[in-house]
């Protein structure tokens, strides 16, 4: 064989026989374990991330199924979010270094979501993008709440966490919300709901600013033909996420059409302005918040 073809068919044959190892020799188990063990350990032991199948790619893309993000508290283990897919492209060297830096790409039915995060024992970031988002993701409400939302949401988020010092958190988040609706549901055994068109104008969505150790909720945004609901107000932060003290105001109002269908109005109706909104204020831990109709207290 001559010079110029040992030349060009030896790297080629050294790539192929290490594109073979890579697909049927690595032990991907390990590394899956290991992506798993690192999100876990950085993540502080309040929350948890669990995989399906492990698909690699050649080099540093894997694409991965049924992955689900839970949260580990007195309540016991809550179902957060949830995908059918999602696709990471990790920084192996990052990785080897004790470090997690990642692109991704998640879908859920028709809604998907992309972007970037740092993870780090003392600090994680995470930028990321929402389009036509399905509430059916957010497990958390449905398993906490008993709350059976369905609708889509788009917009950004961009975080910088700092778990033991959450003075030094900051961040934003601005969600336009596109639809949302509510199922019939008995919202924490307490509360019985039929079936409301919740959102479906353009002013609905959430902007929240996250600075200074506490989050400015500059807009909470519900328009819907059942319903009309705002809030403002700040969540001042803490190592816990249950020792977040809330300090938010607002007001909500039903049409008439569907106010027959809402008993439990009648406990709260001495509470209504003259608009005929009712004013809300939520202040108190995020473990035990204290709910206030105008001057009618929640018992929860």
């Amino acid at each position: 064989m001559g010079t110029v073809a040992k030349i060009i068919l030896y790297p080629v044959f050294a790539l192929l026989t290490f594109m073979v190892f890579l697909v049927f020799l690595f032990p991907y188990g390990s590394l899956k374990d290991k992506i798993i063990n690192e999100i876990n350990n950085n993540l502080g032991g309040q929350y948890e991330v669990s995989i399906g199948d492990f698909s690699p790619g050649i080099f540093s893309k894997t694409r991965l199924k049924n992955i689900s993000l839970s949260s580990k508290g007195s309540a016991g283990e809550v179902n957060l979010l949830s995908f059918e897919k999602f696709d990471i492209d990790v920084g192996l060297l990052s990785l080897m270094m004790g470090r997690l830096q990642m692109s991704f790409e998640a879908a859920h039915g028709k809604s998907s979501l992309s972007g970037t995060t740092h993870i780090q024992k003392s600090y994680y970031s995470i930028q990321m993008s929402l389009k036509n988002f399905d509430m059916d993701a957010l497990r958390v409400l449905k398993d906490l709440y008993n709350l059976d939302l369905s609708g889509q949401l788009s917009g950004k988020i961009n975080l910088e966490i700092f778990p033991l010092e959450p003075l030094r958190n900051k961040g934003m988040v601005d969600i336009h919300i596109g639809s949302l609706k509510l199922e019939k549901s008995n919202i924490m055994n307490l509360l019985e709901f039929p079936a409301m068109e919740l959102a479906a104008s353009q002013d609905s969505g959430i902007r929240l600013d996250i600075r200074n150790g506490n989050i400015q909720v500059q807009k909470v945004s519900l328009t819907g033909s059942d319903l009309d609901f705002k809030m403002k107000g700040k969540i001042y932060f803490s190592r816990q996420v249950s020792n977040y003290r809330l300090n938010l105001r607002g007001k909500f109002q039903f049409p008439a059409t569907i106010t027959p269908k809402l008993p439990f109005l009648m406990l709260i109706d001495q509470q209504k302005g003259p608009d005929g909104s009712y004013p809300l204020t939520i202040t108190g831990r995020m473990a035990q918040p204290n709910i206030q109709i105008g001057e009618f207290k929640l018992p929860i």
